[in-house]
């Protein structure tokens, strides 16, 4: 499944992670979600930078100058590849719940993705 968001297409092979980012369609009466191959190429394992509590401009100088979020790709690489857990962080290598962790890859052009099915849920 995937949603092109910022300067990529997102990807999960968690329908419980996609339903969080799946918008209610009018006219399809229900979520809408595309199941579609994503050709990942070197994939970039993306860890963001950890939460510091000495204060909001600190958060944000960090993550402005180290994220990856609404960027382009890596340079050498085709996609990122991330591990999320249920509150939205980034955790570190060893710090993984696989339990409670989603996937999240990102492409960046639109030949890498192919849509195979396009599935609407009603409530």
């Amino acid at each position: 499944m995937f949603k092109k968001k910022k300067k990529g297409f997102y990807f999960t092979t968690s329908f419980q992670y996609a339903s969080r980012y799946a918008k209610f369609s009018k006219k399809a009466n229900g979520k809408v979600f595309v199941i579609a191959v994503a050709l990942v190429g070197n994939s970039y394992p993306a860890i963001e930078a950890p939460q510091f509590t000495d204060g909001l401009n600190a958060l944000f100088t960090v993550q402005k100058n180290h994220t990856l979020y609404g960027r382009y790709c890596k340079q050498g690489y085709q996609s990122h590849f991330a591990l999320v857990d249920k509150q939205h962080h980034f955790p570190f290598p060893g710090e993984v719940d696989l339990d409670n962790a989603f996937d999240e890859i990102v492409v960046f052009e639109k030949s890498q993705t192919l849509p195979l099915y396009l599935i609407t849920l009603n409530d």
